[in-house]
């Protein structure tokens, strides 16, 4: 998850996600995509921008996970009339290590929160899911932490 857009469940209370949570958090996974795109088009350092640009393919994966839950828990399946919000996200013309850091530091909150509503989830097939996605966030993190390993070791030269 890479937004700090509110949606219908808040990671903290680790209750598992309604349906309008559900929807929620798929456009935020597709707007992902998009996000980590635009990040990697600013970081300099290409190594570092193609672990970037692996974060965002995912993100729409997760998205597309989402959207199996959704039709796991309305029977019916569903097929949004958009992916993503739609919202533009201001960012940074160059993105920053600090920034990644804080990137970093949302995936690991949302592989948090993603492990919290599965361990909530009364439906075996949905906390399956978003117990995927929660790992893969984690996995996005370490890749962002690479990526700045990178950056710094970069300009430490």
């Amino acid at each position: 998850m890479t937004s700090n857009e509110p949606s219908s469940v808040e990671p903290s209370t680790g209750a598992a996600p309604d349906l309008a949570g559900l929807v929620s958090m798929m456009h935020l996974e597709f707007d992902g995509e998009r996000l980590y795109e635009t990040i990697a088009d600013r970081i300099a350092h290409a190594e570092a921008a193609d672990l970037v640009r692996r974060n965002g393919r995912e993100e729409a994966v997760h998205g597309e996970r989402l959207m199996k839950a959704i039709a796991l828990k309305t029977g019916e399946p569903y097929e949004p009339a958009r992916r993503g919000t739609g919202t533009d996200i201001e960012l940074p013309a160059t993105i920053s290590a600090k920034f990644l850091r804080r990137v970093a530091q949302g995936e690991h909150e949302g592989g948090a929160s993603y492990q919290a509503w599965a361990d909530n989830e009364p439906n075996e097939e949905i906390a399956r899911l978003l117990r995927q996605n929660g790992r893969e966030e984690v996995m996005h993190a370490r890749r962002v932490e690479l990526a700045v390993e990178l950056i710094e070791a970069a300009t430490a030269e």
